[in-house]
């Protein structure tokens, strides 16, 4: 009979250095003065209310958790019990040497968002997502806080097709594999045109804020793509997960490599945007496609 595997194998590890600490008799004050100090040094990195007051309400809130879970992540990789999940996020630093066009395509928004609530370890898929969320439920945390982590993790990047304005300024694109039609604002600034494709990350609306949802990622901006090719594609590889939510989700969260597409479609960029060219599965239609050991 096969030992059965953790549901979260790295927060079972998380909580239970927690408790050895806890119920240590002896503490080394020495080492938990610096943890405190770091963590202090960490917060002042939090964005202020007064930054955040000129910003919509949605935005806000959205931009103040991502700096929180920037503490704990940082907090969390210095652990040895996340050293896979540390490693892995490294490995892709180095490579994609994220930080926007013109040194990378791979944009800050889009790689903190990835590094987060993306890059998985483990049979269970544990992100620094799940990590977080695990640990407040047993920790503490605030039900509110640990609920919009859990929002932010259930997000992934998709493709849309930019349908309308409205009268508010708000762009309504539609969603190419679940057809749901949104209004959001779009924190780049992009206002981008009737018909575009755009993969990006987008969080939907919060309780107490507004009614619409934050494309928090730079737009990527595919100018040469056709609805019906993305459609093909995700055709071939959804497969049978296609209509399922949850399946479709995992596909678009773990399967499909969206840093590496980005790399290898990047076709230029303006302030508010990056564009690409290109689909995953099809190298030739990629600028800079070039076969990599993985």
């Amino acid at each position: 009979m096969k030992p059965q595997i953790p549901a979260r194998p790295i927060v079972t590890r998380l909580l239970r250095a927690v408790r050895t600490v806890k119920g240590a008799k002896v503490v080394d004050l020495r080492a938990f003065r610096q943890r405190a100090e770091r963590a202090a040094d960490l917060q002042k990195t939090v964005a202020k209310r007064e930054d955040l007051a000129d910003l919509h309400p949605a935005h806000a809130r959205y931009v103040y958790m991502q700096n929180q879970i920037s503490v704990l992540f940082e907090q969390l990789t210095a652990l040895p019990e996340t050293r896979r999940l540390a490693d892995r996020i490294e490995a892709a630093q180095d490579e994609y040497v994220p930080s926007g066009p013109p040194m990378s395509p791979l944009t800050t928004s889009y790689f903190t968002c990835w590094a987060f609530f993306d890059a998985a370890v483990s049979p269970q898929r544990e992100t620094i997502g799940t990590c977080i969320v695990g640990l407040g439920k047993v920790l503490g945390m605030h039900p509110n806080f640990i609920a919009l982590v859990q929002v932010m993790q259930d997000s992934c990047m998709r493709i849309y097709v930019h349908e309308s304005f409205n009268a508010e300024g708000a762009t309504n694109p539609r969603d190419l594999v679940s057809g749901a039609r949104i209004s959001c604002i779009v924190l780049s600034g992009w206002r981008g045109l009737r018909g575009e494709v755009w993969l990006a990350r987008v969080f939907p609306p919060q309780v107490g804020t507004s009614d619409v949802s934050v494309v928090f990622t730079t737009p990527y901006v595919l100018p040469e793509a056709s609805e019906h090719e993305w459609g093909d594609y995700f055709d071939r590889t959804l497969g049978a997960a296609k209509g399922d939510v949850n399946k479709t989700t995992a596909v678009l969260k773990y399967v499909i490599d969206w840093s590496e597409y980005i790399f290898a479609g990047y076709a230029g960029h303006a302030t508010e945007a990056v564009f690409l060219k290109g689909l995953p599965d099809v190298p030739a239609s990629l600028p800079h496609y070039s076969p990599r050991t993985r």
